[in-house]
């Protein structure tokens, strides 16, 4: 799916990209139940796995990512009112 990633947003050297080399900072084999994560993503098979998402999580905030639509490649799930907004709202406020 990183490959594919890749290839849609027009990168050359889509086919030797691997998840390692796209998320370095990735935690692999860490704890599953923690307390400093706001958003975790997951690679879908279908829309129908975003679609689920809303109705299993539904005090998160799901999205996806990677295309639009049912093209999407990746779905997200996060803490309601928390996004990008709200962080640079908060970084304003500190000034």
């Amino acid at each position: 799916m990183i490959k594919v990633y890749y290839q849609r947003k027009g990168k050359e050297n889509a086919s030797e990209q691997t998840v390692r080399t796209v998320f370095p900072e990735m935690i692999y084999g860490g704890e599953l139940y923690r307390d400093d994560c706001n958003k975790v993503s997951f690679i879908l098979n279908s829309y129908q796995d975003h679609l689920d998402s809303i109705k299993e999580f539904p005090d998160l905030k799901p999205g996806t990512w990677g295309g639009a639509g049912e093209i999407a490649l990746f779905g997200d799930l996060g803490v309601k009112g928390i996004d990008k907004a709200h962080a640079i709202d908060d970084v304003l406020n500190l000034c």
